[in-house]
């Protein structure tokens, strides 16, 4: 059985000595003596003169200002004893912040601004009962390497918003943290490379166009803008598309967003056979550029509204079956029939595996090839046109056994 003892030294902040003490001569298995101490993240030191009832280790590493207890176990050729009582609190002396603060970056925030951001100490890595920080910070650029510098006293604070002015708008800079208290200067962060925040892009997308993409839809297409610090005011982040109804009463403008270099996108839940306005514009993080030149397109009409029915599925080939059915008519209301698509897929998968084949605009039947024996299909029919597909048909479930 081992003990803590009641003496304790310091001989540096991060350091402590402690004395153990043990209770009985001999506590391990058949007499055998323990032949040293097992103690986590600390230097064992072998047992000393004087009877051996006295053993003397040193722990290294430990942090300013902050209180300990310790525990020792005895170890043999059998395997390690249960622990000792733990001591009493030691508390260790204080000393500046042993470590730099995490997460250093920033960026974004409003024009003219350059917003640092770090990740606050925890209690333990304070060293003493405060502790403040020190924020540098110099453009990239700047040739002579000088930093400018400011105290924030908040000990909890991750956070320091400096006004750099309008015209420094999305500009490089490297920053860095240091933490202090009341006993000294601790360590410096990394230096992390930010930007200033960004400024209204000046960009404008040009050659503006609308293409009909079915009848609930339309496609929206421009030239990509120059994604350059002068015509973004700092950096692309995509596009939005504005419409509506042309000549709708009060009509209510909607929009869309992509990301990225994009040259396209599609507005969607638009009404059949309606006219739409549309314009674009360049976004970044501080806002929309200007409007650019609008667009006029009409939506196609309706997609076919009927579904084929009367479907029959007849053996073919080895590996083909033959699928008749009886086609649909269009209305005033809807786009002209352009085909049919048959969609079939192995019923005990799911229909994103299915497999699709196009017909011409009047045909009403089908031979569908690669068909597996002894497989059960599920298949439906649908009418196609300008304005999209039409609805589905019932399934029809099939199988090409083997004769």
């Amino acid at each position: 059985m081992m003990c803590i003892g009641q003496g304790h030294e310091w001989n540096a902040v991060h350091t402590i000595r402690v004395y153990v003490k043990r209770s009985i001569k001999t506590n391990c298995p058949c007499g055998k003596k323990c032949t040293g101490h097992d103690v986590p993240d600390a230097e064992t030191v072998s047992p000393g003169a004087g009877g051996g009832e006295r053993r003397i280790f040193t722990i290294h590493g430990l942090k300013p200002s902050n209180g300990y207890y310790f525990r020792v176990r005895g170890v043999s050729a059998y395997g390690i004893g249960l622990p000792s009582l733990e001591s009493t609190a030691y508390q260790t002396p204080g000393g500046p912040p042993p470590v730099a603060p995490d997460n250093v970056g920033g960026g974004g925030g409003a024009v003219g601004i350059l917003t640092i951001t770090w990740k606050p100490l925890p209690r333990e890595d304070w060293g003493g009962t405060w502790v403040a920080y020190t924020v540098y910070w110099r453009l990239k650029s700047q040739m002579d390497g000088k930093w400018s510098e400011v105290n924030i006293t908040d000990s909890n604070s991750g956070l320091y918003a400096h006004t750099v002015g309008k015209e420094f708008y999305y500009l490089r800079y490297e920053v860095k943290v240091r933490p202090y208290n009341q006993f000294g200067i601790g360590p410096e962060s990394d230096i992390s490379v930010i930007f200033s925040a960004e400024d209204i892009p000046i960009g404008v997308a040009k050659n503006v166009l609308a293409y009909p993409y079915n009848s609930t839809a339309v496609l929206v297409t421009w030239d990509v803008t120059p994604n350059v610090r002068e015509n973004m005011k700092g950096t692309l982040l995509g596009y939005q598309v504005n419409y509506w109804e042309r000549f709708g009463v009060s009509p209510i403008m909607n929009s869309l967003s992509w990301r990225g270099e994009t040259s396209s996108g599609i507005a969607l839940g638009l009404t059949p056979n309606t006219w739409y306005t549309v314009n674009v514009q360049v976004l970044n993080t501080a806002g929309m550029g200007p409007i650019s030149e609008v667009a006029h397109i009409r939506t196609y009409k309706q997609a076919p509204a009927m579904y084929p029915t009367e479907i029959y599925v007849y053996s073919h080939t080895a590996g083909s079956v033959r699928v008749v059915w009886r086609g649909v008519h269009t209305g005033s209301k809807e786009e002209t029939l352009e085909g049919y698509t048959l969609r079939y897929w192995p019923f005990t998968e799911d229909i994103r595996t299915a497999i699709d084949v196009k017909t011409e605009r009047y045909e009403t039947e089908k031979v569908i090839y690669g068909i597996q024996m002894n497989m059960v299909y599920e298949l439906r029919i649908f009418a196609v046109s300008r304005g999209g597909d039409g609805i589905h048909s019932q399934s029809v479930f099939f199988t090409r056994a083997r004769n």
